[in-house]
């Protein structure tokens, strides 16, 4: 066993954020939600809501895979869905149907639209980490993981670079 034991290393590690906090609103949110976490805007997101999936039952939408689900603002959905396309022709129809069917079911106030940027930009640092980790856990895949996270990392220094 190395010098860091599993129990040490859990005793060492501390939550950003505790469920009772989450609860009970008392964490602040840098300007996300005016400086307050609200209920109304988290809740369970999927945190992994791309095309692949997404099944449709009667020309209902019906998400599957919900290993990543958790307690989020509904914006980091939004931000992973819209994350696919930034700087392309297709972004801003995209953007614009998107948002005016989820519209259709939650409003989304423009203090966490103004925020979108930040959340797609969410969404490619966490592909540059899953990317990475497959690197190191895929050594046959290497060539492959290695060129998608150098396309993940190119697009998240553009966020910066916009900024």
């Amino acid at each position: 066993m190395s010098a860091h034991s599993a129990g040490s290393v859990e005793a060492e590690r501390k939550p950003v954020l505790h469920f009772t906090q989450i609860r009970s609103g008392r964490e602040t949110s840098s300007g996300i939600s005016g400086g307050r976490f609200r209920a109304r805007r988290n809740g369970l997101v999927h945190a992994d809501m791309y095309l692949e999936n997404i099944l449709f039952n009667a020309g209902q939408p019906r998400l599957v895979d919900f290993e990543g689900c958790g307690f989020s603002y509904w914006m980091c959905d939004i931000g992973v869905f819209l994350g696919r396309w930034p700087w392309t022709e297709e972004f801003p129809r995209i953007q614009d149907a998107f948002l005016a069917g989820y519209a259709q079911v939650r409003a989304l106030p423009e203090t966490q639209l103004k925020h979108l940027d930040l959340f797609m930009a969410a969404q490619c640092a966490q592909m540059v980490l899953w990317a990475s980790a497959f690197i190191r856990h895929d050594p046959a895949r290497r060539a492959e993981h290695e060129t998608w996270r150098e396309r993940e990392g190119a697009k998240l220094m553009r966020y910066f670079e916009c900024r």
